[in-house]
């Protein structure tokens, strides 16, 4: 018994698995649309002493800005 992988059979075949794949993908993708999964918080704030490691300034030069 031999698999032959040549000819139309074996073509046809991979154009109907490469097609059913492409459209799991799509629907995958399609179920997560417009809903992003991490929203991003844009609004943290740093403490006045995280503020001398962030910007590489001692506590006075801080107080003075």
């Amino acid at each position: 018994m031999e698999i032959v992988i040549s000819g139309v059979g074996f073509g046809l075949f991979c154009i109907g698995l490469g097609l059913a794949l492409k459209g799991y993908y799509i629907g995958k993708g399609l179920q997560n649309f417009r809903k992003p999964a991490k929203e991003i918080d844009y609004f943290t704030f740093l403490k006045e002493s995280d503020l001398g490691d962030f910007f590489n300034l001692n506590s006075h030069e801080i107080n003075t800005l």
